[in-house]
């Protein structure tokens, strides 16, 4: 089992603001100016340049495998996350095929949080000829402290999950770009490219036969194409008739992104891939930011009005 609980990668939006100071000048003498580059400069000071940060990512990634249909994530408490929503993107793979659509691995919701099966939605999977199979779900703004347990009819799984934070705020329908997915048989296990927003996260979760991946356990044998980061990559066992589950995630740099793996050898595999949409944040505002005004200069010969 493996557990990371710190900020893997993100993409970040910044903001300054201005100040606009308009002036208007009759003729007005050298000492004109230094009194304006004053004001310029006390103003600065005041409304120096802020900055907004925000930030979407893994806040918290863990994993766990088992040679039944059933698994648990130990109790943890879910982090702190930037504005926005949160979401628990899972990755079940399986030894198994149970129905004709996703999901693959169950035929009902298989997971639980806070001791309750609602609040999942599947959103997506893929499977193969010879019953490896993925099936990728979903839990908006998870909150407090629980274990994570799946329960399925598969022989065999490997269960992943990562919490993403920063997320839009519309709701599922303005969060989620389009679930690709496909399997394969060759070393390279690699989901069509997902049409993305620049600054979007990618996950993506893949089960594959667990000769890919060599004969190491934990394996090694299965490598995410830079720039992504390995979210995890285990074995159901390393007998033969298992499978071996690989997650991974990458901040989208284009406007199409494919998430591969290479491996150490070829058979079957499946893959599934989502894009994650980022929270819109509104460049922040201050009373008096624009500032438009007039200064007199002083009068020349010191004359009275």
């Amino acid at each position: 089992m493996r557990h990371r609980n710190s900020n893997l990668e993100g993409s970040r939006v910044r903001w300054t603001s201005a100040v606009v100071v308009t002036t208007r000048n009759s003729g007005a003498p050298g000492s004109w100016w230094v009194a304006t580059l004053g004001v310029a400069c006390a103003l600065f000071l005041i409304l120096r340049p802020g900055r907004l940060e925000a930030q979407i990512g893994v806040y918290y990634t863990n994993s766990v495998s088992s040679s039944s249909g059933s698994a648990t994530i130990s109790s943890f408490t879910v982090p702190s996350v930037p504005a926005g929503d949160s979401y628990f993107i899972v990755g079940i793979s399986c030894f198994a095929s149970l129905n004709s659509s996703a999901p693959y691995c169950s035929g009902s919701t298989p997971l639980t949080w806070n001791s309750s099966t609602s609040g999942w939605t599947v959103i997506g999977g893929a499977t193969t000829s010879n019953f490896r199979a993925v099936d990728m779900w979903y839990f908006r703004n998870p909150s407090g402290t629980s274990s994570l347990a799946v329960s399925t009819s598969a022989s065999k799984l490997v269960v992943g999950v990562v919490l993403v934070g920063g997320v839009n705020t519309g709701g599922p329908s303005s969060a989620f770009g389009t679930f690709v997915e496909t399997n394969g048989n060759s070393s390279s296990p690699a989901a069509p490219a997902a049409t993305t927003v620049v600054g979007d996260l990618v996950v993506s979760a893949a089960g594959v036969y667990q000769t890919l991946c060599g004969s190491n356990s934990p394996p090694t044998g299965c490598t995410p194409t830079s720039p992504q980061a390995q979210q995890w990559e285990l074995y159901s066992s390393t007998s033969s008739s298992n499978i071996a589950g690989l997650g991974s995630t990458v901040v989208a740099s284009t406007t199409s992104t494919t998430m591969s793996w290479s491996a150490s050898s070829s058979n079957n595999w499946s893959i599934g891939a989502i894009p994650i949409h980022a929270a819109a944040v509104t460049a922040p505002t201050r009373k008096g930011q624009t500032i438009v005004g007039q200064l007199r200069p002083p009068d020349r010969g010191g004359a009275g009005d």
